[in-house]
């Protein structure tokens, strides 16, 4: 079900319960649920403001704009293409530059996630470059997300933002006033070049997604390696030096394993008989899945089930 199935429905779901088998495309997907409120728009650019009670882990999203994530309380962590890590903290700020895949994960053991989401029209951050320039004599190359620590004037702008503004669907022209002050905040506190150089990104183009995530969630569908290699964003041969970096073996190996494994979780935990088994994790030769099965554990489908009794 996607988001325009969802507001047709009338049906509200949460974050966690759509983390399930989709991927999230921000912000154009965030209106569509009940823990996360549109706070003010102008139909280009957006605030959203998020309040998650219950752990989600291993949500998948694309970012289709710019955006800056202020963590109001608990905390989040989020993933990149190549499995770096970013972790952030009450009043601390995330960059995340369009057209990028990253994975969040949240656990509600440091309380409730609330945090502010803004998302920039390009010409909002255009006119930003525009008039300013770098106090840094290099600016950094940065082509990702970038945390950022707070300071008592960002804090102040967004207790402000919370307090004296209430929560207004309706088209506003204060919107692009409020974005453009946040950015000349950050931007006067930036002391590395770093804030500057990834808004400077906005057209960046890096549709790579984080391989173990994607593998997790699809291992068991009926795709080639090459098909695995186009859905990451990345070649055949990049995919494969990538993939055997982290798994320390190919694709293909690990696919049987995973799948293999997949399938004695079933011959032990359901009554799903074997030759469904073997379909589920795409042998349609139940003959050649019994051998492989044995091959791997020792014994067949159906003695290991037999010894669960």
């Amino acid at each position: 079900m996607n988001a325009t199935e969802l507001r047709t429905t009338g049906s509200r779901l949460t974050l966690k319960e759509y983390a399930a088998d989709n991927t999230l495309l921000i912000p154009e997907h965030l209106n569509s649920f009940s823990d996360t409120h549109l706070f003010m728009t102008d139909r280009t650019s957006n605030i959203f403001y998020k309040s998650l009670e219950r752990d989600l882990n291993g949500l998948e999203f694309y970012t289709n704009q710019p955006c800056l994530g202020y963590v109001v309380g608990g905390q989040e962590s989020f993933t990149s293409f190549n499995n770096k890590e970013f972790i952030v903290r009450e009043t601390e700020m995330i960059i995340i530059p369009k057209n990028l895949y990253l994975v969040s994960n949240f656990r509600s053991k440091n309380g409730p996630l609330k945090a502010f989401l803004f998302f920039f029209a390009c010409e909002v951050l255009e006119e930003f470059l525009f008039n300013t320039t770098s106090d840094a004599s290099n600016e950094h190359n940065v082509n990702g997300p970038l945390t950022l620590k707070s300071s008592a004037s960002i804090n102040q702008y967004m207790t402000s933002l919370r307090s004296i503004y209430k929560p207004n669907v309706r088209p506003t022209k204060l919107l692009r006033h409020k974005l453009m002050e946040l950015l000349y905040l950050l931007h006067r506190e930036d002391r590395t070049g770093k804030f500057r150089a990834t808004i400077s990104h906005v057209h960046s183009h890096g549709h790579k997604r984080n391989i173990a995530h994607l593998m997790g969630e699809h291992y068991l569908r009926d795709l080639t390696i090459h098909d695995y290699a186009e859905l990451s964003g990345r070649s055949l041969s990049t995919f494969t030096r990538e993939f055997r970096r982290i798994y320390n073996m190919s694709p293909k190996k690990w696919l049987i394993d995973a799948r293999l494994s997949h399938a004695r979780n079933l011959v032990i935990g359901s009554d799903i008989n074997i030759t469904e088994i073997a379909n589920i994790i795409g042998y349609d030769n139940v003959s050649h899945f019994i051998k492989t099965f044995k091959q791997q554990f020792g014994i067949t489908p159906k003695q290991l089930r037999q010894a669960q009794f």
